[in-house]
C-alpha cells in the first residue's frame, strides 16, 4: 500500500506564481507583537490564497476595523481561515 506524503498537499510561494492569486495572511504581520512573531506570520501555513482585490480591498478593511476595535479597549476574538465553496473552485497548484 502506497504511503502519502504530506509533501503533494504543501503549497510552496512557487504556487502562487503567475496564478493570479496573493498570498493573503490571515493574521496580518502588523498585530504581531514582535520581531519574531511577525517573520513567522509570513509562514504559508498563515496564508491563504486571495486575488489582489480582496486582499487589498474589503479583507484590508476587515483587518483595520478590528485593529481599531481592539486598539480602543473591546475585547475582540478573531477566527479566520478559508472557505472552500462555491461551484467555480480552482486549485493554483497545477
Amino acid at each position: 500500500m502506497p504511503t502519502l506524503s504530506a509533501e503533494g498537499f504543501r503549497s510552496g510561494l512557487s504556487d502562487y506564481s503567475h496564478s493570479g492569486y496573493g498570498s493573503g495572511h490571515m493574521a496580518p504581520s502588523a498585530d504581531m507583537p514582535d520581531q519574531q512573531s511577525q517573520a513567522e506570520s509570513f509562514s504559508l501555513a498563515n496564508m491563504s490564497p486571495q486575488r489582489h482585490a480582496n486582499n487589498a480591498g474589503i479583507w484590508e478593511e476587515l483587518e483595520n476595523g478590528v485593529r481599531h476595535l481592539a486598539l480602543s479597549g473591546h475585547d475582540v476574538y478573531v477566527v479566520s481561515g478559508p472557505l472552500f465553496a462555491g461551484a467555480r473552485l480552482k486549485r493554483i497548484k497545477k
